[in-house]
């Protein structure tokens, strides 16, 4: 699979996840509930992925990337 094809495999997977979730059970409301009960690991989490999907870090500093390097590398 490409990677563009595997992005919109994820982008179709989240709308229709959305579209047919019960009231107040779409992903970002789930969400919701994890920075409610871990504020700061949740919001962490949130931005190491957006960092690493926008690619604004170095590889060094990157842990997403870090960890399936290391993964590939065995």
């Amino acid at each position: 699979m490409t990677p563009g094809r595997a992005w919109a495999c994820i982008a179709v997977f989240v709308l229709a996840y959305n579209l047919t979730s019960r009231p107040g059970g779409t992903l970002s409301e789930h969400a919701d509930g994890w920075v409610k009960r871990h504020p700061v690991l949740a919001r962490a989490g949130i931005l190491a992925v957006a960092l690493h999907v926008a690619n604004l870090l170095p590889a060094r500093y990157d842990m997403i990337h870090r960890f399936f390097a290391g993964l590939r590398s065995k």
